[in-house]
């Protein structure tokens, strides 16, 4: 398709039990040095930033499941426009120094990386080694290579993600 603007893939949606079977296979035909599977990032989103620095600064469970739960629960929710949105949050807010700094110091955590994982069908298969184009990783106790690039970042660079 001339007017596609990213890179095409192709899905390859196996059952758990025979997508190893098939990811070993292309790593096979294609050779391992140049066939990955994809990183996913996990990113600190509203609730549970607010969730993990209450934790952190030891506030009582209580406390902090409050102010996690007058966060809305929508996709994508950040805390600025939580704040916006519900008047009980930005009350407190505005009167309790502790849920300040709570929401102070998870605004600035909100949005990095908190965990990573695989893609679950995202396969790369690179012209030549994988190293030309993209650091990769290794799970402990594992052969499996994985891109430290994301899915975006993997096109990003000229590779198609299966």
């Amino acid at each position: 398709n001339p007017e596609r603007v990213s890179m095409p893939d192709f899905d390859i949606d196996f059952c758990m039990e025979g997508r190893d079977d098939v990811i070993n296979y292309v790593a096979q035909r294609y050779g391992r040095e140049r066939v990955s599977q994809i990183i996913t990032y996990g990113t600190m989103a509203a609730k549970a930033v607010v969730r993990d620095v209450g934790r952190v600064l030891a506030h009582p469970h209580g406390f902090v499941d409050k102010i996690a739960k007058l966060i809305p629960f929508e996709l994508g929710i950040t805390l600025d426009k939580a704040l916006e949105k519900e008047e009980a949050l930005r009350s407190r807010y505005e009167q309790e120094e502790d849920v300040r700094a709570l929401i102070d110091m998870a605004r600035q955590l909100e949005g990095l990386t908190r965990n990573s994982g695989k893609h679950a069908g995202g396969v790369v298969i690179a012209p030549t080694v994988l190293t030309d184009f993209t650091p990769l990783y290794c799970e402990q106790d594992s052969t499996d290579l994985i891109s430290q690039f994301d899915k975006g970042d993997v096109e990003a660079v000229g590779l198609a993600g299966a």
